[in-house]
């Protein structure tokens, strides 16, 4: 119970900004917001768990202010950019690789197969690269293939967030949509 309290007072809070923590300079008080909020939804509050947010966070907008660099990504480089925000964002879970069991969802759903998890990034990256899915599409499909022990939905925001801006030209400054109604 004092969990869930914690959390939603959480919501509208910069916990970045509160906790004093550093973050790479690149960010500011909307994008440590946006941070706060998706670490507060995701339950992952601690200060690493902000602060290697805030480094992968701050990695993808690098990206996305790079029109050309963001227009040209590689199938190899958006499954790099997803193993090393993995990584910095949840360092201890994520550090041996890809998850090795099954994932199963709030709605009862699952995640693919563990032992399909290479291969179904691989086809997320081609239709990243090839633009062949729309933003709110490239993110639901990342969600579903669920890589990694935790932070899925971290890596998913900051996918949704380059290929939002790759279309429109302006980084979000908004969390993605909740396209499995788990944030009710």
């Amino acid at each position: 119970m004092r969990e869930s309290i914690e959390v939603e007072e959480s919501k509208s809070r910069n916990l970045i900004k509160d906790r004093e923590l550093k973050v790479p300079e690149n960010l500011n008080d909307d994008d440590t917001f946006l941070i706060s909020k998706q670490c507060t939804l995701q339950h992952a509050m601690s200060d690493e768990q902000l602060k290697g947010f805030a480094e992968a966070y701050s990695d993808a907008k690098s990206i996305a202010g790079d029109s050309n660099r963001l227009s040209n990504l590689t199938i190899e480089e958006v499954i790099e950019c997803i193993e090393d925000w993995g990584i910095k964002i949840e360092r201890d879970k994520n550090k041996y690789g890809y998850r090795t069991g099954p994932a199963s969802f709030r709605n009862l759903s699952t995640a693919a197969p563990h032992q399909e998890i290479p291969a179904r990034l691989n086809e997320f990256a081609y239709y990243f690269v090839t633009k062949g899915e729309t933003p709110i599409e490239l993110y639901s499909r990342f969600e579903k293939i669920h890589p990694f022990k935790d932070g899925n939905g971290r890596v998913g925001d900051l996918l949704w967030k380059l290929a939002v801006t790759r279309e429109t030209g302006k980084w979000p400054e908004a969390l993605p949509p909740d396209v499995f109604g788990a944030h009710k």
